[in-house]
């Protein structure tokens, strides 16, 4: 009987035909959040090895499908918290297809700058912000020349990107520099939306949100209500047609339109809002009590720190915390909610 690598050609082609199966199977059945990652990493390893071998033998044809899976496997890996091992398949990946682009700039142009992007976005997770910085600046660049050449459909990856870099801005600080980049993207969501709103509109909504935190920190807080208003309309009429997705947003804006009046000293408006924050994330922890239970105890946490005006909320308010700390799926959150009812309730 013969062995399988006497006859390669026959070989290579079955090997072809059960990894494209396999990546078909992946993108059909793979979420990076939820418990079947295990089964998603031993998959996407499977599809790796046989690629790996197959491009041995025809390097310009599998070595783009070796790279594709070295990219899934970085976001399951940072999906995951396993930054160390995302970082190594990026980087193999980007060196990939940096040498595929050297040959083909306009068909592996765009795969670098994403692969690039994904490396600043796992930086960012693990406060290498310098890298990061320079992971999107690359990208940025690269995509803004691939947009003058096909601003379709190159354009919404210069706006994330840019919104990207705002966020990265923000949190070191550089809030000149963050308002910059999330306004230049908001032009260019707006833009895209006009043509695609279904598309684009949550977009748009994201980066009003961005741009309110970023001007509640600096103080110019008439500028942040306008920003977190008009995201709130948005957010509203996309969670009427999908209120599962887009209900975590309306509530997300709510609260921080909440914590923004308490800045303003307008404490019952704040109450209002949050209030109606509260008891959207309580329905959506009825059904979904894993993925909705951190952001439930973050709105009793706020909640409970809005000043009581009668012994009814100060009753209110430690039921909250006791809730919070039941609620939590993150120990500090928990935590903070015990220490606090310890402080709070001690005379009840």
């Amino acid at each position: 009987m013969a062995r399988w690598w006497t006859r390669p050609p026959i070989m290579i082609a079955v090997l072809g035909v059960v990894a494209v199966m396999i990546t078909v199977l992946l993108r059909t059945t793979i979420t990076y959040h939820t418990s079947g990652a295990g089964s998603g990493e031993q998959a996407f390893q499977e599809a790796l090895t046989m690629y790996r071998q197959l491009a041995q033998a025809q390097p310009q044809l599998y070595g783009p499908d070796v790279a594709i899976i070295l990219q899934n496997l970085g976001r399951l890996y940072r999906a995951t918290q396993r930054f160390s091992e995302g970082e190594q398949a990026f980087q193999e990946a980007l060196t990939m297809y940096r040498q595929l682009a050297q040959a083909q700039p306009q068909a592996y142009g765009s795969d670098v700058a994403a692969t690039l992007n994904n490396l600043g976005n796992l930086y960012s997770d693990t406060q290498r912000l310098s890298e990061g910085e320079q992971a999107f600046q690359e990208a940025l660049t690269m995509y803004r020349q691939l947009a003058q050449a096909q601003p379709q459909t190159y354009l919404p990856q210069v706006a994330m990107t840019l919104n990207n870099l705002g966020l990265l801005y923000r949190d070191t600080q550089r809030l000149s520099e963050g308002e910059q980049a999330f306004q230049e993207a908001l032009t260019m969501y707006r833009q895209l939306a006009q043509a695609q709103p279904q598309a684009y509109l949550p977009q748009v909504a994201m980066t009003l949100h961005h741009l309110g935190l970023l001007y509640r920190a600096t103080q110019r807080l008439s500028e942040s209500e306008q920003a977190f208003q008009e995201a709130l309309t948005m957010y509203r009429q996309l969670a009427q047609a999908q209120p599962q997705t887009y209900l975590p947003q309306v509530a997300m804006t709510l609260q921080n339109l909440g914590m923004l009046k308490v800045d303003q000293e307008d404490v019952p408006q704040a109450q209002t809002l949050i209030t109606e924050a509260l008891t959207i994330r309580r329905a959506l922890w009825q059904n979904r009590a894993e993925a909705s239970g951190n952001d439930l105890a973050q709105s009793l946490a706020v909640e409970s720190m809005l000043p009581p005006k009668q012994e009814e909320a100060m009753r209110l308010i430690c039921e909250h915390l006791h809730a919070m700390a039941r609620v939590a799926r993150r120990e500090n959150l928990k935590q903070w909610a015990r220490e606090r009812a310890a402080k709070v309730c001690k005379r009840r």
